[in-house]
């Protein structure tokens, strides 16, 4: 298994572990910690508990039906069970909204065939009538686009904020939640937050499948998920929506996590595909990997470790048309032996929060990235203490490496072709050593 090459670097680890805070028992636990996803991600004919439960998309039977609810109904099963198995038949899934794991535990979705998820098409709507703060309902022209518990997203300026930098924003969208329907209006939830004026666009929302809160020991294996952004022609203003995998445990800016994160959830050989933003996004969870999947068309990243991630592994994806992969605020993680073709940026390393500790001890080994529009690998100001090691970067727009952190350590990477300098180091206490820009 190529992961051993992964141990390659160990021996420069140790001649100049002076160089950088991170001792060397962090890289090998964290290669055993690869092995150890690797082994335990089961293949489609294992079972955790007992029967498992099966789902068609056809036929008779409590988990019968062409729709992602019929998924989520019997994965809540299996969680009502005390954990299990859910293995779906061959077929095209409907989503009319996300399939929603949240709280879930010890649950495995598994295809077992052609399985394809795929969102519905998007059906937008109008407000007819001005709505205020505080109000209860929204008057829209198709009221009927939006069943009860739809998250819709109206299309006009919500609230503002304050960047951790200080800079002030505010955001183009007023999300809401439809409680039911009322004389002919959508009642929603929660008071509106902000007034909306009539005229504005009104659009459901959704990822495909989304889990939040304390959830953990989820798999997610063998399943194609098509967000079928060619038939959504009103994009979401809003980045957390319209991506294939969603998952978040509790957190702030300010505080950072303020509840249990997602736990060892997995992902394992599945295709993510034509999401108008995220392939697959974490923000808080602790011990994800996402191995041997496959993420393609998406307007933004393709895999993203955001805020507050800890100890993620990305090992062995193919990712063509995506963005790259990001690591914001993310802290521990393997990103090791990924394909990534023609991205706006390989790999980026960057931190958004202040909190001390963020984007250290990551590992970016055995990458390749093929025609990035931009530099290769970008360790962003904040990233510090990390290890690139191993790295194959061709034709790249820009420089092939940049690092902007401090006390990396950049190791036997290969950088041909760059449309900029090959390496560039600007931080403070970075080693580079063995890395090979052959000239053309």
């Amino acid at each position: 298994m190529r992961v051993l090459q992964m141990t390659y670097s160990l021996p420069l680890m140790i001649a100049h572990r002076k160089v950088v805070s991170a001792p060397v028992f962090f890289i090998v636990a964290t290669v055993f910690s690869v092995f150890s996803s690797l082994q335990r991600c089961p293949a489609a004919d294992e079972s955790a508990k007992d029967v498992p439960i099966r789902v068609t998309a056809e036929g008779e039977g409590p988990f019968a039906g062409a729709t992602g609810t019929v998924i989520e109904a019997a994965a809540r099963e299996a969680h009502r069970r005390g954990g299990g198995v859910v293995h779906i038949a061959p077929g095209t899934y409907t989503l009319h909204r996300e399939i929603d794991l949240s709280g879930l535990r010890g649950v495995r979705i598994i295809g077992t065939g052609k399985v394809v998820l795929q969102a519905a098409k998007q059906e937008s709507s109008a407000i007819t009538a001005e709505a205020s703060e505080g109000d209860m309902v929204l008057s829209v022209d198709a009221v009927e686009r939006f069943p009860e518990g739809t998250t819709i997203e109206i299309h006009s300026p919500g609230r503002r904020g304050t960047k951790p930098s200080g800079e002030p924003y505010q955001v183009p969208y007023i999300m809401a939640r439809v409680a039911g329907h009322e004389d002919g209006a959508l009642r929603l939830a929660e008071p509106l937050k902000y007034p909306a004026p009539a005229g504005a666009t009104v659009i459901p929302v959704f990822n495909g499948v989304v889990i939040r809160g304390e959830a953990s020991d989820l798999l997610l294996s063998d399943l194609t998920i098509d967000m079928n952004r060619d038939h959504w022609p009103v994009v979401p203003l809003n980045h957390v929506y319209h991506c294939g995998v969603f998952a978040a445990g509790p957190y702030s800016y300010e505080k950072g996590p303020t509840g249990p994160p997602v736990k060892d959830l997995r992902i394992v050989r599945c295709t993510v595909r034509n999401s108008h933003y995220r392939g697959i996004v974490l923000y808080s969870t602790v011990h994800t990997s996402i191995v041997d999947c496959r993420i393609e068309n998406t307007d933004a990243e393709g895999i993203v470790f955001d805020h507050f991630c800890q100890h993620g592994e990305a090992v062995g994806n193919t990712l063509v048309n995506c963005q790259n992969i990001e690591l914001n605020d993310a802290s521990d993680c393997v990103i090791a032996y990924n394909r990534i073709e023609k991205p706006d940026v390989g790999i980026i390393v960057w931190q958004w929060c202040t909190q001390p500790g963020l984007n250290e001890r990551n590992l970016l080994i055995g990458n390749e990235i093929i025609e990035p529009g931009g530099e290769g690998i970008s360790l962003k100001s904040g990233a510090d203490d990390n290890l690139v090691s191993g790295n194959t970067i061709e034709n790249s727009g820009g420089a092939g490496i940049v690092v902007r952190g401090n006390a990396n350590l950049i190791l036997g990477n290969r950088l041909s072709g760059t449309g900029g300098t090959p390496l560039v180091l600007e931080g403070e206490g970075n080693f580079e050593r063995d890395n090979i820009s052959p000239k053309p």
